[in-house]
């Protein structure tokens, strides 16, 4: 059998549920699920027989085996359970008719049907909100990143540029200090002389880094050292680019 049945939680507190044995409580149960929730219709030795909702057609023995009772605690069930008005309970020669009262008040599925439906769309719309809400929340904390950024490029942007760092002429003792350094084994006095008296400038220019400066000082006197004229002297006429 497919489908399934809705048992009330209110089942617990009538005095049906109270007063069963866990027995009964196992037969009750079972016809609840045995019932046909639609109406159906079948022939036997050429009579037609019509089962409603709320009815099966079973027996004795069919229940006890079922619900792995005895043929005696299904009978006394039974019985139990017409006393309360749950059933009603129709034998005849080969089976037994059980109609379960009030089936369509609790088990219509029309009934079952809209509820699931309406609970199905009550479900997709609150999935359906949360996802908006998520989005737009997403939306706005991405705007709030964006103005930031927007901002801090903006201010970058205002900010005024970095000034360069202002030159400064070298003393005899950091100039001596760096011909040692490089290796350079000639007199900074002339460096320093030659320098100061023009204003430090380097072809005209400003002078932006004397250690340069006096690199190529170096390297002018090295490929000069062969030749006739004096290295310094030429130096002195050309200008010693940095």
């Amino acid at each position: 059998m497919n489908g399934w049945v809705k048992i009330h939680r209110e089942l617990l507190e009538k005095s049906i549920w109270k007063d069963s044995t866990d027995a009964q409580k196992v037969v009750l149960i079972t016809i609840l699920l045995l019932a046909s929730h639609i109406e159906n219709e079948w022939f036997w030795s050429g009579t037609r027989h019509i089962i409603k909702p709320g009815q099966f057609v079973t027996s004795i023995k069919s229940l006890a085996e079922k619900t792995g009772l005895t043929s005696q605690k299904i009978r006394t069930s039974l019985k139990k359970f017409e006393s309360y008005g749950f059933l009603t309970s129709k034998a005849t020669n080969k089976n037994r008719l059980i109609t379960v009262v009030n089936w369509e008040k609790y088990q219509n599925s029309q009934t079952s049907l809209t509820d699931n439906l309406t609970n199905n769309q009550q479900t997709t719309n609150k999935q359906l909100t949360n996802k908006l809400t998520t989005i737009k929340k997403i939306k706005n904390e991405k705007n709030v990143e964006e103005g930031k950024e927007e901002s801090i490029v903006s201010a970058e942007a205002d900010a005024p540029a970095p000034t360069q760092k202002r030159f400064k002429p070298p003393s005899l003792k950091e100039v001596t200090a760096y011909y040692e350094e490089i290796s350079y084994n000639d007199d900074p006095n002339i460096f320093v002389d030659y320098y100061t008296a023009n204003g430090w400038k380097v072809s005209n220019s400003p002078m932006k880094d004397w250690k340069a400066t006096v690199r190529n000082w170096k390297r002018r006197q090295k490929e000069n050292k062969n030749s006739s004229s004096n290295p310094y002297l030429d130096m002195l006429k050309q200008g010693v680019e940095q």
